[in-house]
């Protein structure tokens, strides 16, 4: 959580994205262990924010068609 909490206080939801396939998560207990703590850490923002976050920051940032 700290670390989250620096990335979100550092560039705001408007310019950090989910990303998967991070094997220090395998190391820590897995992949549903690492997206619930994302999941339960972006509870208190904002659909919005939360909708960036999981994806919409990565159609922006590399300019994809979605």
């Amino acid at each position: 959580r700290p670390y989250l909490d620096v990335a979100f206080e550092a560039f705001g939801p408007a310019r950090v994205l989910y990303g998967s396939d991070w094997p220090v998560c395998n190391v820590a207990g897995g992949y549903g262990r690492a997206l619930g703590v994302l999941q339960e850490y972006m509870q208190p923002f904002s659909a919005a924010e939360q909708a960036q976050f999981w994806g919409g920051n990565a159609v922006r940032f590399y300019g994809l068609d979605a």
